[in-house]
């Protein structure tokens, strides 16, 4: 839990839907991804992480240098975030992102 002074909501629903309702649409999700290890749900590590960013790239025509944005929660520790930072230096940062 982060603390602060305001809010926000995202809402994620089906592209049909969000049209049939007149909805304005502002991004779309094209791939996802997801990985755990045998630490348990809260303990993160970078192997898995690159698993999941990997696999979010699998099938899709492009690579790390269109994304535009990450979305990052881990696990919302010091350790988590440690992790998942590594996990994607390792496909933003590299010239030869996997």
């Amino acid at each position: 839990m982060v603390l602060g002074e305001g809010g926000g909501m995202i809402v994620i629903e089906r592209e049909s839907l969000a049209r049939a309702r007149g909805a304005r649409l502002h991004a779309v999700i094209t791939s996802m991804g997801a990985s755990n290890n045998h630490l348990g749900m809260v303990e993160s590590a970078s192997a898995t992480q690159e698993i999941a960013i990997g696999a979010s790239f699998r099938g899709t025509p492009y690579g790390p240098d269109a994304v535009d944005l990450v979305e990052c929660h881990a696990t919302s520790t010091r350790q988590g975030d440690v992790e998942e930072v590594r996990a994607l230096k390792a496909f933003f940062n590299s010239p030869s992102a996997p």
